[in-house]
């Protein structure tokens, strides 16, 4: 259980955010684990490049076992520093492209919450 007043359960919060190892236009739903994950596959936490926003949640949390919803913003150029692209605008077909699954992403969240994360998972991932 994470501390303070709302007592939650970490394995209950469902973060949403930007995924550099996605690409454009793709979501990845990643379920907190449960007791049954040890005899089934373990989803990575993360892909190779590590999210600052997702290791301070785990650094508050102390654990990294919540739900992940995230959303592809695709990869630097091989020149292009990581900080100039995370801060550059979308171009406009990335927009479209972000526009056109936000639909499914906000009812991947709203399983993931309802019913369970692995129903949003089965849904959506490929």
């Amino acid at each position: 259980i994470y501390g303070g007043f709302m007592k939650i359960v970490v394995d209950d919060i469902i973060v949403i955010y930007d995924d550099m190892n996605i690409p454009v236009g793709e979501f990845r739903v990643v379920p907190a684990r449960d007791d049954s994950d040890i005899y089934g596959d373990i989803e990575p936490r993360e892909g190779p490049l590590k999210h600052n926003g997702i290791k301070s949640i785990e650094d508050s949390l102390k654990s990294d076992n919540f739900t992940r919803i995230g959303v592809g913003i695709g990869n630097p150029a091989e020149n292009e520093e990581i900080a100039d692209f995370l801060l550059a605008p979308f171009t406009k077909e990335e927009r479209r492209k972000i526009k056109d699954i936000s639909e499914e992403i906000i009812d991947a969240a709203c399983i993931a919450l309802f019913e369970s994360p692995k129903a949003a998972k089965n849904k959506y991932n490929d």
